[in-house]
């Protein structure tokens, strides 16, 4: 594993214009074992970040901050599945191989995900009279090839090549204004396009057919956006805030089929859809003698539908609404203890799940769902060298009302764990994918400047109770807990800094996602204990 990174920054003409330059290079190896070919240290990742800023002062009440970005990113260690307790469709088939144990798989294509990206943006900020006007406007291009093999197997079964295309254009304007008496308000508008596309998405293998299968098709979102906010100072401690954002979005799928290679052909349109919300933002705030905060906010959200476009047929998906209600505090009774602590409580319609169709993941609508709980962050200064700091997270995330979940369930023959079939199930009352009831994460620092330089030590620990991947409760995440540290050496007198690092020292094996389709149930795992010394370098 070896990182490199970068920053530089300065002025260009006196006060009037600076830049800044910031770079990042990552390359490792990979960790997982190819059974088939016997190779271990598959995959890796090799990644590029590239980012310029050129902030710009013509006059006092006017500035401009230019960003330009670049990134690439080629990554082996996403994409290799293992399966889970063998479960594969290739098992039906003589001479198939796959993947039973953590890091190890098997595939007949290389698997791996090649992105590249460019971005740019620009803000304007200019100071009025009676606030600031700011203007936002931003783009961005990211060219992805992305393969997996869905059979897990070394047999040549089914296999997907992703040829992912998207552009982003989106324009902002912000007028704050300066308080006026008890009142300050924000206001602005907001307009977002979107152009993504699959050119093609290739369905390779067997179960493709005789020939490939390429499905081209796009998905244009055009949104607008009308939003205001106005806070009263009720007393010299009460706040009031009220606010609400008007939204509508359109959604225009194109698509279709070509069986066997060929020039691209044309995209007809094969849906439209359009929705709109009123989304409204109520909260009071009451600022305690000390300077602490107490708060409570009740507040609307709004994310639209659209349509599957990675399907065989792009089947839509309506929007869903979301109604949240926070109560929290801000409190720093001294100088060497904070905590911010907030319940909250958000009510789902139509939520919007994840599901497969056709050896597809696609979106879909659940009826409704509830979650509640706590959100706590603390940190103390034990000593002036010495810092501790928590997380907690509560949560209770369940399906309200969900009687009609497409869900998989394993093909279970005589002998065999062959793949998975669709069944239809009542998931009221089932937890929710992803959604651990508590996690924990406790982090120690200590520094202290000695006669011959400044040592620190930093160690993290983090725990996640037990989830569940799936929303039917049967690919299950046990409880597992992680531990990291960091110890840094600078020299007196020198510019350099040295250090020795570990991550997920206890080497404990966990997944980082789950890969489930009708053919087999994959697992992928986190990186395994890493370690390495850095030297960092300022000029």
């Amino acid at each position: 594993l070896g990182i490199a990174k970068g920053f530089v920054s300065g002025p260009l003409v006196g006060d009037t214009v600076a830049a800044s330059l910031s770079a990042f290079r990552e390359e490792s190896d990979g960790y997982h074992h190819d059974i088939v070919t016997g190779e271990d240290d598959v995959g890796g990742i090799e990644s590029t970040v590239v980012r310029a800023k050129l902030l710009a002062k013509p006059t006092d009440s006017a500035r401009l901050l230019l960003t330009l970005g670049y990134m690439d990113r080629w990554d082996g260690d996403t994409t290799p599945y293992a399966t889970i307790d063998g479960n594969a469709v290739a098992r039906l088939f003589p001479g198939a191989v796959f993947g039973e144990k953590p890091y190890e798989f098997t595939t007949n294509r290389e698997a791996f995900l090649d992105s590249t990206a460019y971005l740019a943006s620009l803000k304007l900020d200019f100071d009025l009279a009676a606030g600031t006007l700011s203007s936002v406007t931003a783009y961005n291009e990211t060219d992805a090839y992305y393969t997996q093999d869905a059979d897990a197997s070394n047999l040549d079964l089914l296999y997907y090549g992703l040829n992912e295309r998207q552009e982003d254009f989106s324009q902002e304007l912000i007028f704050s204004s300066h308080k006026q008496g008890r009142f300050s308000a924000v206001g602005g508008l907001f307009y977002y396009r979107a152009d993504g596309r699959y050119d093609p998405l290739d369905v390779l293998g067997a179960f493709a057919g005789p020939v490939p299968v390429y499905v081209w098709s796009k998905q244009v979102t055009d949104a607008y956006a009308v939003f205001g906010e106005l806070t009263w100072d009720v007393t010299e401690r009460l706040s009031a805030v009220g606010g609400a954002r008007y939204s509508d979005e359109k959604r225009t799928a194109y698509g279709t089929f070509q069986f066997g290679q060929g020039p691209q052909p044309s995209m007809p349109r094969i849906g439209e859809k359009s929705w709109d919300s009123f989304t409204p933002r109520v909260a009071l705030r009451y600022r305690l003698p000390q300077g602490d905060n107490l708060y409570v906010t009740y507040s609307e959200g709004f994310k639209s539908g659209g349509f599957n476009i990675a399907a065989v047929s792009p089947i839509p998906f309506g929007p869903e609404d979301l109604k949240a209600v926070e109560v929290g505090v801000k409190t720093s009774p001294d100088r060497r203890l904070s905590a911010n602590v907030a319940v909250f409580y958000y009510d789902y319609s139509d939520q919007q799940v994840m599901t497969v169709a056709d050896n597809f993941n696609i979106t879909a609508n659940a009826a409704s769902s509830e979650l509640y709980g706590l959100d706590a962050d603390l940190a103390a200064l034990v000593t002036d060298d010495f810092t501790l700091t928590a997380g907690l997270a509560l949560l209770h995330a369940e399906y309200d009302h969900y009687p009609d979940a497409v869900v998989l369930e394993p093909q279970i023959g005589a002998d065999c764990r062959c793949g998975n079939a669709n069944v239809v199930i009542d998931a009221s009352g089932y937890r929710q994918p992803r959604s651990p009831k508590w996690t924990l994460g406790l982090t120690a620092d200590y520094t202290h400047d000695f006669g011959f330089g400044p040592l620190g030590f930093s160690a993290t620990a983090y725990h996640s109770d037990e989830f569940y991947w799936d929303s039917n409760q049967r690919i299950r995440e046990p409880a597992y807990t992680t531990v990291s540290a960091r110890a840094s050496w600078q020299p007196a007198d020198s510019r350099f800094r040295l250090s020795l690092w570990g991550r997920n020292l206890t080497d404990e094996q966990h997944s980082r996602a789950i890969f489930l389709l009708e053919t087999y149930d994959g697992i992928s795992y986190a990186r395994p204990r890493t370690y390495g010394v850095g030297v960092e370098y300022s000029f």
